[in-house]
């Protein structure tokens, strides 16, 4: 890996940029990324691309009438399971192309040994992309990526759908009594919904325009939309070295880690659900 350290004008003199600098450039990539992300999450009804997640909870075991005397334990059908499948995450990715180094002067430049030259497409990515990539993805809540949340309002995020992913369903014991026998066994009650958040994007980073090489050799500074454009679009699929870029690994990234954590913690709950089991049998067993 080898970052540059660009220069810009200053005064009409030619200065390297500090890492001051430098950071709020790799602050507005996150922003610009966060406007425009090149891979789309979305809810549907079913068939989503992202798999299944799937919930599953007791029902009470069917019952059974004896007029001759008291059924026995053996008699009665043990408590059962139902499973819900939930598949509502779909994927949409972007077909982007990543900036064309025009003439090999398209990127800012440096001073190479006291000679002035312009960076490469792999020194664009060491000097501004991969360390936003781990900055976006370390699983906090960065601009432009999903999260999964509990309610259906979440400051500062944008939510995706109306309609949960997922639900964490339990059979309601309460409702469950002798004397309702006959009763329908699949009596459940929701523990909780869960949604699709998107992380707003924020605020533009206002930042130090550097300077690149013209056609006639000679040296201007980049406007700021001109360089957003070239920041905006430098992450394309993978790099030269194979390495994967922004578009395939964001928010996919961050989705897996938001779910891997909130079913960790509902598997801890589904092992106290088990314990309910005896309970539907003391139930239901005369």
């Amino acid at each position: 890996m080898t970052v540059r350290t660009p220069l810009y004008l200053n005064g009409g003199n030619l200065q390297e940029m500090t890492t001051t600098q430098i950071d709020e450039i790799k602050s507005q990539v996150r922003y610009l990324y966060a406007t425009d992300p090149s891979v789309d999450l979305s809810v549907v009804s079913s068939g989503g691309s992202l798999g299944i997640i799937s919930d599953t909870r007791k029902t009470a075991g069917a019952s059974i009438t004896r007029v001759d005397r008291y059924a026995i334990e053996e008699e009665t059908d043990e408590p059962g399971t139902v499973t819900v499948e939930y598949s509502r995450i779909d994927q949409s990715a972007e077909d982007t192309t990543e900036t064309a180094d025009t003439s090999n002067i398209a990127f800012p430049v440096y001073n190479n040994g006291g000679n002035i030259q312009a960076m490469t497409l792999t020194d664009m990515y060491d000097t501004f992309i991969y360390s936003e990539i781990d900055t976006i993805a370390d699983g906090n809540d960065r601009p432009g990526t999903y999260r999964i949340h509990t309610a259906n309002s979440l400051s500062g995020q944008t939510l995706i759908s109306a309609t949960p992913v997922f639900s964490d369903t339990r059979a309601n014991t309460a409702l469950y009594a002798k004397e309702d026998i006959a009763e329908e066994l699949d009596q459940p009650f929701t523990v909780n919904n869960y949604y699709l958040f998107r992380v707003n994007a924020g605020n533009a980073v206002s930042y130090t325009s550097p300077v690149f090489i013209r056609s006639d050799n000679n040296l201007q500074e980049y406007s700021t939309a001109s360089f957003d454009a070239i920041l905006k679009y430098v992450p394309g699929d993978y790099d030269e070295y194979g390495r994967c870029t922004m578009r395939d690994y964001l928010e996919i990234a961050y989705i897996d880690l938001k779910f891997n954590q909130t079913f960790e913690q509902r598997e801890r709950q589904s092992r106290l659900d088990e314990l309910l089991q005896k309970d539907m049998e003391d139930l239901f067993n005369f």
